[in-house]
């Protein structure tokens, strides 16, 4: 998970073994940055992953064998074979695999039907309310009002005493606010906004402590640069924003 605020704010309370962190990831597709949770310390049975798509979320359980019981002695002897960093995060990713018994923390629910979000979420956490939730390239699908929707949504499923809510999405940089379509590519409509109005967004979700920042550049050419429809779009001004934010109490 590559990250600042997850590096600052989310990893160090995983890092304690007896933590009680919740974790809600929102359009979770395939659920790698949910078992990379797992991974740095998160409880299994205190995250969920959220996606539309029953796909992707089947492909996510094919690649890491959720659904394979017979999975333990594979993982005892590939455990033995974890010589570098990338079989270490993958072993970690079998771990999750193991403990978490098939799909049951994974959900198929649109995130714009709150309604049903909230009765599917409450049968995973009674209280629905998390410590964190990651909703990553996902807000660039949506117009903003739709965005504010699924953000205020988000607000209340956080703990109101310093939930935190980070991700990245898709955004103009160095432009005036469009909230318009960019078709181009294989991955479709994307709805574009810039730094200032993400911010707004949060703000006018009631967020606190709202942090948005566009990557370089040079960075991103750099890593996803090579794609072709991100090679036109970065071309024409579209870049990728981190933000972060937090539910706080009144009193703070």
């Amino acid at each position: 998970m590559e990250h600042p605020s997850y590096e600052s704010l989310v990893r160090p309370k995983l890092s304690d073994g007896n933590n009680t962190v919740r974790i809600l990831d929102l359009g979770c597709c395939f659920g790698t940055d949910l078992r990379s949770f797992v991974a740095d310390g998160a409880k299994v049975d205190y995250v969920v992953g959220v996606d539309k798509f029953s796909e992707f979320i089947d492909l996510g359980l094919e690649f890491f064998g959720d659904k394979e019981k017979s999975m333990a002695k594979s993982y005892v002897h590939f455990q033995k074979k974890c010589t570098n960093k990338s079989l270490t995060i993958f072993f970690f990713f079998m771990l999750f695999v193991i403990v978490v018994g098939g799909d049951t923390r994974f959900i198929v629910c649109d995130i714009l039907d709150k309604k049903t979000l909230l009765e599917k979420i409450s049968k995973l956490n009674p209280k629905k309310q998390f410590d964190v939730v990651y909703i990553g390239s996902v807000l660039h699908f949506f117009t903003y009002e739709q965005s504010k929707q699924i953000m205020e949504t988000v607000f209340e499923l956080l703990n109101p005493n310093g939930g935190i809510v980070f991700g990245r999405n898709a955004a103009f940089e160095n432009r005036v606010e469009k909230d318009g379509p960019l078709t181009e590519g294989p991955s479709g409509r994307l709805v574009l906004r810039n730094e200032q109005k993400w911010a707004q967004l949060l703000q006018e979700c009631g967020y606190k402590e709202v942090v948005t920042t566009m990557l370089e550049g040079q960075k991103l050419r750099q890593r996803i640069g090579h794609r072709t429809e991100w090679k036109r779009r970065i071309d024409q001004g579209v870049g990728f924003l981190i933000f972060c934010a937090q539910r706080l109490s009144k009193n703070d």
